[in-house]
């Protein structure tokens, strides 16, 4: 703890600073997730099928993939995965994620659980068309229904703003700890 009243009142407005930064970090990060243009939407068989094309208008344009599958039955698995072509329909990335549904009993009593779908952020490093391919691999023919695909663009990617909150946040505790507890208060509680 600090007991000298100007330094004290030093290291709060530091503390005050670094919270304000963090708070200007989260609603920049906010600000940056939220869509812009045309969302696309569309709806691929389990079999497979291509969703396109998403124009994409600039260079590294961050666009918010979120893919569903209904599983209509408990005990079942599906591992939907997807792949980002270039405008000639060629691989340049893929991605994906297991569904499951399951269902059963403990001390607790009954429970059931679910994961259907998931969502994630690409970034875009050149104009262009692109399309999306989707396919599905199920634990039998008939464990998940057609696979719902919405594309989104963000202004944004907000993942630098949120860390950098995040670590104000946390450096704004350490000033303020610093300034205010003294070791023995931590160790008494």
């Amino acid at each position: 703890m600090i007991n000298d009243p100007a330094k004290k009142e030093e290291y709060r407005k530091v503390a005050i600073v670094l919270l304000g930064f963090a708070v200007l970090c989260f609603i920049t990060s906010l600000f940056l997730n939220m869509s812009v243009g045309n969302t696309l939407k569309a709806k691929v068989p389990a079999s497979g099928g291509i969703i396109g094309p998403v124009e994409v208008k600039k260079d590294y344009s961050v666009y918010e993939i979120r893919v569903n599958q209904y599983m209509p039955t408990y005990g079942q698995w599906s591992f939907v995965g997807g792949d980002v072509l270039d405008e000639n329909k060629e691989y340049l990335f893929g991605f994906g994620k297991e569904f499951w549904k399951d269902q059963g009993y403990d001390s607790d009593g009954r429970w059931s659980e679910a994961v259907t779908n998931f969502d994630m952020k690409v970034t875009f490093p050149k104009k262009g068309a692109f399309y999306l391919q989707f396919k599905a691999d199920m634990s039998r023919p008939d464990a998940g229904g057609d696979i719902s695909v919405i594309v989104s663009p963000k202004r944004g990617s907000s993942l630098a703003h949120v860390i950098l909150g995040i670590i104000s946040i946390i450096a704004c505790g350490i000033v303020w700890a610093k300034t205010n507890m003294t070791w023995g208060d931590m160790l008494d509680d």
